[in-house]
């Protein structure tokens, strides 16, 4: 059955997706535009395979400003060893079965990116396979990350409610590209003069210290937390003690900006659903 073909007739149950908000990371590339470099890259159709599995873009166009793609998981019959027509998609000694499942994803003029996370093709596993796609059809030279976004919010309401903060570990830190913020300005500026690309740090205090860890909004590590909540660094590991003396330990991917949305019938449906949901998170300029 061809997934991307099924319709639903009036009564059916109405079926809904996870969504899950990115950032499209990339400090370096050529003369080209964001939106030029992503357009050569779609352009170039190169496809991604592993032992048991081909991917490939498909179905990207700019609608409004916004990159609409897909990713397309196809099932090999058994594993190949050989690639012999990248254009026919044929490999030595076996063939391709029917398409095994595909993601949706729209990318903003913020360089956030909205992905539709499913059993069979999970938000984790896009990340990774568009990373691998990316560099194979980029002919810029370009150093991409994808990193889940969290929710500022969340994140800072469990580290006020907590007693003391004791430790914060933030991994892979880089520059705000776009969309700087002022709480990214403390932790920047001194990127900025270290000359440093990416950035990983641990701040620690001994629980028994009667302060624990600053909480303060202009210091580094709650600069480096914003940054990293904004879709610029790996992730934070956070660990405080409650008024209950409990040792609490959280990770900000726990903290993932995600919903279900209506499943959407077409690719422009799909983008404004995104963007009426995740309003308060995406800055988006539309297109002429």
């Amino acid at each position: 059955m061809n997934l991307k073909n099924t319709y639903f007739k009036k009564g059916d149950f109405l079926q809904t997706e996870t969504i899950k908000l990115a950032r499209i990371v990339i400090n370096y590339w050529g003369k080209k535009s964001f939106d030029e470099l992503l357009k050569s890259v779609f352009l170039n159709k190169k496809a991604y395979t592993s032992k048991s599995y081909f991917y490939h873009f498909d179905h990207t166009e700019l609608i409004n400003g916004c990159y609409y793609g897909e990713i397309n998981k196809t099932k090999l019959r058994k594993s190949h060893k050989e690639l012999t027509s990248k254009e026919s998609f044929e490999y030595k000694d076996t063939e391709l079965d029917e398409l095994y499942e595909y993601v949706r994803f729209a990318i903003f003029s913020d360089h956030s990116i909205a992905i539709t996370s499913k059993s069979k093709f999970n938000s984790d596993e896009f990340i990774k396979i568009f990373k691998e796609l990316f560099i194979l059809n980029c002919e810029e030279f370009a150093q991409i990350q994808l990193n889940y976004r969290i929710s500022d919010d969340d994140v800072f309401l469990m580290i006020n409610g907590f007693w003391k903060l004791i430790e914060v570990i933030i991994k892979k830190l880089q520059k705000s590209n776009p969309s700087p913020r002022p709480t990214f300005e403390k932790i920047e500026k001194f990127m900025k003069e270290e000359k440093t690309d990416e950035y990983s740090a641990t701040f620690s205090s001994d629980k028994n210290s009667e302060t624990g860890l600053t909480r303060d909004y202009k210091s580094h590590i709650m600069s480096g937390i914003s940054l990293t909540d904004a879709g610029y660094g790996d992730e934070c590991v956070i660990k405080g003690i409650t008024k209950d003396n409990e040792m609490v330990i959280f990770n900000t991917k726990d903290k993932i900006i995600q919903s279900r949305i209506i499943k959407a019938g077409n690719n422009v449906e799909f983008i404004n659903l995104v963007l009426n949901k995740f309003s308060d998170f995406i800055k988006h300029e539309k297109g002429e």
